[in-house]
Parts: C-alpha cells; sequence; structure tokens
C-alpha cells in the first residue's frame, strides 16, 4: 500500500504545447515515441516509492520519461541561466548595467545549466535503442546533443531552436558561447524558425569557433551538421475540426452578440519585454488619439500567457499602467477597449470563438 498522499497527473501550462501538438499532428507517421522533461512542481519531497509510481505511470499512460532535478537545480538553471542570461541574449535583450552585465558574462548558473544538460543526456542515453531519432528541443538544452554524442557517438540526433538566434556580436558577450555552440554541433541536424536565425548560427559558429561554415551547414573534422530553417505551423485540420464544438459554437453566438457592430483584435503573447505588448497597446491607443472614429468601434483582447514570475512582474507594472489610463481615457458604460485575460481565465474552446470571431491577430514581437 502506498505511503503516501494519492496523486494524479495533469496538463502543465508551462510546456511547449505548440510542439506537442506539432508531433502529435503527423498521427502514425511515428509509431514509436518517448517525451523527455521534468516533472512542473516542486519534487524534492517525493520519496523514492512515489518517483518510481511516478515513472511507471508516465511511461506507460503519456509516452513520457521523467528528469529528475532538485528544486534547487531547477531555479538556478531555469530561472536563473535560461531565463536571466540565454533569453535576453538570443534577443538582442543584453543588460548595461555594470553588474548584471558581469553576470551575464560568467554566469554562475551556467554550472547549474550544465549539470541538468547532463541529466537530461543520462536520461536519453539510459532509454535509447538502437534506430532511435533523438530531437532535442530549444535553448534549455543547447549542450544535450553533444553530451548525447559522446556517449553514442552514432545516434541519429537533431536539434530544433524554437526562439531567435542573435548576430554574433551579440552571442559573443556569453562567456559559455563555445561549449553552447560545441554543444549544439554535436547534432546531426540544426533547425531554425527563419533562414535569419540560421545565417547567424552560421557566421557565428565561423567568427568563434573558427569553423568552415557552408550554405547548407557547418563542416566539422570527421563531419557535417546540416543547418536549415523549418518553422514550426499550427495543426490546421484540428484546429479547425476543434471549433465545430458546440461550445465554441455557444461562445462565438455570445461574442458575436455582446460585440455586434465591434471590431475585434486579438493577441496572445507571454507577458515580458521581448514580446512587445506594452508596445502594442501603446499603438492601440495611438489608433484611439488619431482617429476618435475607432472609438466604441475597436476593441483589443490581449491573452497573457504564463512566463517567470520575475519577467512578468518587468513587464506587468508599465502594461498594466498602459492598460488603466486607456480604459480610463476611452471607456463608457457600455464600452472598455482593452480586456487583458490570463490563460486561467479563459479555456481552450472560449479562446478559439475569440479567434472565429476576431477580425484581426495581432504579433508585435520585438524579435521573434
Amino acid at each position: 500500500v502506498p505511503q503516501y498522499t494519492p496523486w494524479q497527473i495533469e496538463p502543465s501550462s508551462h510546456g511547449n504545447v505548440g510542439l506537442f501538438n506539432a508531433v502529435n499532428s503527423v498521427g502514425t507517421v511515428i509509431k514509436k515515441k518517448v517525451w523527455v522533461g521534468i516533472v512542473d512542481c516542486p519534487t524534492d519531497d517525493f520519496s523514492e516509492e512515489l518517483r518510481v509510481d511516478l515513472e511507471m505511470k508516465y511511461q506507460s499512460q503519456y509516452e513520457s520519461l521523467p528528469v529528475w532535478i532538485s528544486d534547487s537545480e531547477f531555479t538556478e538553471y531555469y530561472d536563473g541561466y535560461c531565463h536571466q542570461v540565454l533569453w535576453p541574449t538570443l534577443h538582442y535583450a543584453v543588460p548595461d548595467a555594470p553588474r548584471t552585465r558581469l553576470d551575464l558574462y560568467d554566469s554562475k548558473t551556467f554550472e547549474y545549466y550544465k549539470l541538468v544538460n547532463l541529466k537530461f543526456a543520462e536520461a536519453i542515453v539510459s532509454n535509447y535503442q538502437d534506430g532511435d531519432i533523438i530531437m532535442v528541443n530549444d535553448y534549455h538544452l543547447m549542450l544535450v546533443p553533444q553530451m548525447v554524442r559522446e556517449r553514442i557517438p552514432n545516434a541519429t540526433i537533431g536539434f530544433f531552436l524554437h526562439v531567435t538566434f542573435p548576430s554574433s556580436e551579440i552571442f559573443r558577450c556569453l562567456a559559455a558561447r563555445q561549449q553552447l555552440l560545441r554543444g549544439m554541433l554535436g547534432a546531426d541536424l540544426i533547425a531554425f524558425q527563419t533562414h535569419n536565425h540560421m545565417r547567424h548560427f552560421r557566421q557565428t559558429v565561423h567568427r568563434i569557433l573558427s569553423l568552415e561554415a557552408l550554405p547548407k551547414g557547418i563542416q566539422l573534422e570527421n563531419s557535417f551538421v546540416d543547418v536549415t530553417a523549418l518553422p514550426m505551423g499550427i495543426d490546421l485540420s484540428t484546429l479547425d475540426q476543434k471549433r465545430k464544438d458546440p461550445e465554441v459554437r455557444e461562445w462565438v453566438t455570445l461574442l458575436e452578440q455582446r460585440y455586434a457592430g465591434v471590431k475585434l483584435i486579438v493577441g496572445r503573447d507571454k507577458l515580458d519585454e521581448v514580446q512587445g505588448v506594452r508596445q502594442k497597446v501603446l499603438a492601440f491607443e495611438t489608433l484611439l488619439d488619431r482617429h476618435p472614429e475607432f472609438r466604441s468601434k475597436v476593441v483589443l483582447f490581449q491573452i497573457a500567457l504564463s512566463t517567470t514570475s520575475e519577467n512578468e512582474n518587468i513587464a506587468s507594472n508599465p502594461l498594466n499602467t498602459a492598460i488603466s489610463r486607456i480604459n480610463a481615457r476611452f471607456s463608457s458604460l457600455s464600452y472598455t477597449p482593452v480586456v487583458l485575460l490570463h490563460t486561467s481565465e479563459l479555456n481552450f474552446n472560449q479562446y478559439l470563438a475569440l479567434l472565429t470571431v476576431a477580425d484581426a491577430f495581432m504579433v508585435t514581437s520585438l524579435r521573434e
């Protein structure tokens, strides 16, 4: 009899839903797969018995393999190096303050980044079978391809970077620039969202590692790494099918009645400075200022995705101030120009209904 509180597995709000949907959209083309990741909750208090029980359920019911990381390791790795060093650098937001710049150049949290990447690599290697294709995703795991390559020299490894890759002048600011690049070059294929990101990566490898960068990839001493642009889209057929759900149709009817004669603009972004949400709201204010005829005729719905608490706090204060000012200036008894909703305040069916009714979807990301 288990000696712990009963538990259940729930979807994580912090996972890469786009990646999950993209992989699942190919159906039976991928006959067998295993997701390797972490449990999205503190785990230090989990007993060994509970961890074994969890692993069995993850593998048997969710095609998943959990990597166990202590809570302190996760904080230093994720909140520290990933979000305070890598994220801003990859998005050209290199801090100017001397203290933060020193942390950026020589961050002690990189040791935790290496440790977590190693734990992922070891989990992959321990479950590897001949013929497996290993696909490593995003900037959180840039060292994993080379770590796996050292342990399984003949493995087929891909790496996909979901965010931007900056110019070499920015990337070279990182103290661990060479280790990060060599980590990525452990893959057979490195893919980016755009050709610009791909070009920046080739130039950065050439300038920092002095390797030969060719139009189709990087020439190493004994192998060639393909580098390409493979933008990840959305599963249109599945999305369109979900829009036919009765609950979605019901919300579509309600929204059409509530906003009859009003143009709706929808945005859906993380609340950090890179996503340009504040700039979007300020642009909307300018529209209402310069064109009074649009007042009471257009509404901006901004959906806020979850991000790290520190990044969200930095971005939220000026954003909330701007929204409050706009709504104070232009609201009436029946009209609120800007509606800010967190993902916890509407379900997916409501979001699909909002997209169905909307006249425009607005993205103002500064670097993505």
